[in-house]
């Protein structure tokens, strides 16, 4: 007998244990849970140019007749809006900071100390960020970012978005390209608790 046959039922068994072994329960299916109402895919989407990114931008048309209001509208005698803003952070040029980078969304000016502040939070790790606040239809926004040491201590890396972001009457608005480049500056204390 040669010796390929000798080994071949030992490499079977081998194969079959690995296979064996290897064998593991079909991965259970992940759940989505998608809170927002169902778009209407027959609706035409107007898409915007480039240089309206920073502008608000609202629905593409209305609704066809019998068709329920979307979920996020605050509906007609609501005085809010929802708004979605995004952008990108700059740092001087020099190592990065060893403090996180904060994002601040306040009513008017956000480098005014009497500005409420309506959402704070940390930008991602690529300097990223999107934040979804609810604000008075009509009113003026702001967004600055700040190198923070600590909830309500000074920082001396911060900056403001060149833009003011201002509401329409729209119930939904969007604002794109909104960066904020941080420079060195006097040490200032951004606000840690909302107005709301």
């Amino acid at each position: 007998m040669s010796g390929w046959r000798r080994g071949l039922p030992v490499v079977l068994g081998l194969g079959l244990a690995a296979l064996a072994a290897c064998r593991r329960e079909p991965a259970a299916p992940v759940l989505l849970i998608d809170a927002r109402a169902k778009p209407d895919l027959s609706a035409t989407v107007a898409v915007a140019p480039a240089d309206a990114a920073a502008r608000p931008t609202a629905p593409a048309g209305p609704a066809p007749p019998g068709s329920a209001p979307a979920a996020a509208d605050p509906g007609p005698d609501s005085t809010d809006a929802a708004v979605e803003i995004s952008g990108e952070l700059a740092l001087p040029p020099g190592p990065l900071p060893r403090e996180r980078l904060m994002v601040y969304v306040t009513l008017r000016d956000c480098l005014n100390d009497a500005s409420p502040l309506l959402r704070r939070l940390p930008a991602s790790d690529n300097r990223n960020y999107f934040v979804a606040v609810i604000a008075p239809r009509g009113s003026s926004l702001s967004v600055c970012a700040a190198a923070e040491p600590g909830p309500g201590k000074p920082a001396h890396l911060y900056g403001r978005a060149s833009q003011t972001l201002q509401l329409t009457q729209a119930a939904d608005q969007t604002f794109g390209a909104v960066d904020v480049t941080l420079a060195e500056g006097a040490p200032r204390r951004f606000p840690s608790q909302l107005a709301r």
